[in-house]
């Protein structure tokens, strides 16, 4: 994937500037490495929590109409 400056980033590095070949410390590798590995599982908490809330409004939907 190219970054802004047409530089090649990794997936995810893009969010806190990283580029390929710019990775400074270890703390700067770690965080790369964090986002590459997490981005799907993230992805799929959002879809979890989204979810969720459906079902919640769903829920708090049949209550009210039950109630009536």
């Amino acid at each position: 994937m190219l970054g802004m400056q047409g530089r090649q980033v990794a997936r995810g590095g893009a969010q806190r500037g990283f580029a390929l070949g710019q990775v400074r410390s270890v703390g700067d590798a770690l965080r790369l490495a964090e986002n590459v590995l997490l981005a799907g599982g993230q992805r799929q908490a959002r879809r979890n929590a989204w979810a969720s809330v459906c079902e919640n409004r769903r829920y708090a939907a049949d209550r009210e109409h039950g109630a009536a």
